[in-house]
């Protein structure tokens, strides 16, 4: 079983719980005897290591063959199945190519991202080719909880940024307000993977429709990757 993302809508999600640890969607799984789905890259990881003879559902990994739950996006093979947020080629830059072209007059963009993220992580190390591409500097300024967003923002400013990427992440969704004004107070218009951000007054945003995702999550749970019935 495969899915093709729909990138020409913004994200709709909803709060991923981050509170529940995958050791609590593991027993959940063993108790029921039937598809996990949980909603974050490391716990989605942390399960299927646990737990690899289980039926998994993800939802929302934005690389999936890069964290080693599938085989390709094509064809994910074995027993796991579910919804990328990103093409793991070129996803990026088609957000910064978005974001410059909004504002054409910028020589330098700052990105902002998780480092504790992994997808962060291998996303960054394409960012210097993305910007010879776009004819832009690339500045990273790093955020992994609350009280940092507005040193990142400020770092952001301070160096010339005259506009902002901000990777999706559980931390920006949960923070949307925050992060918004964030941007709007340094004049940084801003580039988004989320809808919820758009919604709380940002500029942008471009990802997969995760509504679409989250009514498809139900059906893939009624049966395993193979299409056997496991309710």
């Amino acid at each position: 079983m495969s899915w093709a993302g729909i990138f020409r809508s913004s994200i709709v999600t909803r709060k991923a719980g981050p509170s529940r640890s995958p050791r609590s969607w593991l027993s959940s799984s063993r108790l029921a005897q039937r598809s996990s789905s949980p909603p974050r890259p490391p716990n989605a990881v942390a399960v299927h290591a646990a737990a690899p003879t289980i039926p998994l559902v993800f939802i929302a990994v934005a690389d999936p063959v890069a964290l080693g739950l599938v085989e390709s996006l094509a064809h994910p093979g074995g027993n796991v199945t579910g919804f990328a947020t990103m093409v793991p080629e070129g996803f990026v830059g088609k957000q910064l190519q978005f974001l410059e072209g909004l504002v054409p007059q910028a020589s330098r963009i700052a990105v902002l991202i998780n480092p504790t993220n992994p997808i962060h992580q291998r996303e960054q190390a394409k960012l210097p080719e993305i910007g010879r591409l776009l004819g832009v500097e690339l500045v990273v300024v790093e955020a992994s909880k609350p009280d940092q967003l507005e040193t990142a923002f400020e770092t952001a400013h301070t160096q010339g940024a005259e506009a902002i990427h901000v990777f999706g992440d559980p931390l920006i969704f949960i923070h949307s307000a925050k992060v918004v004004g964030l941007a709007a107070r340094y004049r940084l218009p801003a580039m988004y993977l989320d809808r919820r951000n758009v919604l709380d007054g940002g500029l942008m945003s471009y990802g997969p429709n995760t509504s679409r995702l989250l009514a498809s999550r139900w059906r893939l749970r009624g049966q395993n990757p193979q299409g056997r019935e496991t309710w």
